[in-house]
């Protein structure tokens, strides 16, 4: 969950620093929904990338802990596929949430000295 409020705030800082950006690109005719994908695709590929980064070694971790044990058991992969897909669509909820508010900002308000 805090990892969450932190992807939050990061995605609000960036997109409010794109502000102007979305709004040039609503002006010549872009839809919301290209928007939000515009928006959201950076941090989708920094999380898919992070999450294919520390799955080997979490993988690898845990099984060197198991092995102490004395009924051992082998690490299914399944609970590292279901927590890449979660993360990703929780990623995109997140951010679009932030995404989609600001495709819905006054354009003259950002346009105004261009």
């Amino acid at each position: 969950m805090v990892a969450l409020l932190g992807l939050f705030a990061l995605s609000s800082l960036m997109i409010e620093q794109k502000l102007k950006d979305v709004a040039i690109r609503k002006t010549l005719g872009a839809s919301d929904r290209t928007l939000v994908m515009g928006l959201t695709k950076q941090f989708l590929w920094i999380t898919l990338i992070a999450v294919l980064i520390s799955m080997p070694i979490s993988y690898y971790l845990m099984n060197e802990w198991l092995k102490d044990f004395a009924y051992r058991i082998d690490m299914p992969v399944f609970p590292f596929i279901l927590s890449l897909i979660l993360l990703l669509v929780l990623t995109f909820a997140v951010v679009s949430i932030k995404a989609y508010q600001a495709t819905k900002v006054n354009l003259v308000k950002y346009l105004k000295y261009e």
